[in-house]
């Protein structure tokens, strides 16, 4: 078979650009097509077809003058076909660059239910919006079947493709596989810390963590004492709450459940369709909400706005409402940026931002003031 092309162009009327597309058979009887665009126009939206299909689809690039973008997160799909439907349905309305799945995307990890239930129901995202999955318990079985077979991952990708990172904007996105080792020593432990350490060298605006099985939960699993959760809770929390994570997302309980421990946030996203959870069990002390899916309306996925300064993250529910609002930082309108008190600044010249600590150095503070001086004196002069 020679190697079929994809069509693309800005105009969907007239498609002016075309790639060849390279092809591996997986699993004896199907063909995966993979195809690399270059040289893209940032803030571009694109259409394109796909070889043996006649339908047009679409994406559009990140623009480069903006520094905000959103990104959306859903987790164990399973089971819930109708359900699942409804969310992606939802979701498609939303504007958001790339998502994410927190594990458990099917039941039993066979072929047909790749095929007939997971990528029947997401072709309406998978085709326009970057999607990046997180290995669950659900997603390893007797078939065989690999995460790194089904899906094409960013360089660097690990071995198995089951863990991996990338960057957009200067904020780092780890993806972490509780279904392989992770305990330290492990080739995982030492990726993920190599990974924590660059983004800390690079000055990372935010650092977010993927991760199916959580450490921290009110639900079902955390009543049984899930072995995996507490592997989780014994060295991948510590790990995040080291390197100052943002947000760590995780999926396996059914349900919708925020958690606060030093400094990080811990969100439970299992909310996709999967069986719905009725119970409750109080085995978490840092739980700020949660949230069980056992009424059916509190299925739900995450929307996340991101800035330098902030992190804006609603999650919401199979009937379009907001069930839980975190701000995270401080959005600045218009006017000087606000400093808070013992905060030392994490970005210099390109943005203002802080963690907590004992306060900048007596440079940095100088620094600062002089920049905030020249900020008001601009502000005082446009007002004249």
């Amino acid at each position: 078979m020679s190697n079929p092309e994809v069509k693309y162009g800005t105009d969907q009327k007239e498609l002016s650009y075309s790639v060849k597309a390279t092809y591996s058979t997986i699993y004896g009887k199907r063909l995966r097509y993979c195809a690399i665009l270059d040289n893209l126009s940032d803030g571009t939206r694109y259409f394109y077809t796909i070889p043996e299909s006649d339908k047009l689809y679409s994406f559009k690039t990140l623009s480069k003058d903006s520094s905000t973008f959103r990104f959306a997160v859903i987790g164990d799909s399973r089971t819930g076909i109708a359900t699942h439907r409804q969310l992606i349905n939802l979701m498609k309305q939303y504007d958001f660059s790339f998502y994410f799945n927190t594990g458990d995307l099917v039941e039993h990890n066979r072929l047909e239910e790749w095929d007939f239930e997971f990528f029947h129901i997401e072709e309406p995202l998978l085709s326009s919006r970057f999607f990046n999955p997180v290995e669950g318990n659900h997603d390893t079985g007797d078939e065989g079947i690999t995460l790194s077979k089904l899906f094409y991952f960013p360089d660097p990708v690990t071995p198995s493709g089951s863990y991996y990172s990338f960057w957009v904007k200067n904020n780092i996105f780890i993806v972490v596989s509780t279904e392989e080792p992770f305990t330290p020593g492990s080739f995982q432990y030492k990726w993920l810390e190599s990974q924590l350490k660059e983004a800390e060298e690079r000055h990372a605006y935010h650092k977010f963590m993927f991760f199916h099985r959580p450490p921290y939960s009110s639900g079902v699993h955390g009543g049984t004492e899930d072995r995996g959760m507490k592997l989780a809770r014994e060295y991948l929390a510590p790990l995040a709450i080291t390197y100052g994570v943002t947000i760590v997302f995780n999926g396996h309980e059914h349900c919708y459940e925020r958690s606060y421990k030093d400094g990080v946030y811990f969100i439970t996203t299992g909310g996709g369709g999967a069986p719905p959870a009725f119970l409750t069990f109080p085995s978490n002390p840092y739980s700020q909400f949660y949230e069980p899916n056992g009424d059916l309306e509190h299925f739900h996925f995450l929307l996340i706005e991101v800035g330098e300064t902030y992190v804006d993250l609603k999650a919401i529910t199979i009937n379009n409402e907001v069930m839980d609002h975190l701000l995270i930082g401080e959005k600045f309108e218009f006017g000087p940026p606000h400093i808070p008190r013992n905060c030392r600044v994490t970005r210099r010249w390109w943005g203002f931002g802080c963690t907590e600590g004992e306060g900048g150095s007596i440079g940095e503070i100088l620094f600062l003031s002089l920049l905030i001086g020249i900020y008001s004196l601009m502000y005082r002069k446009s007002k004249a």
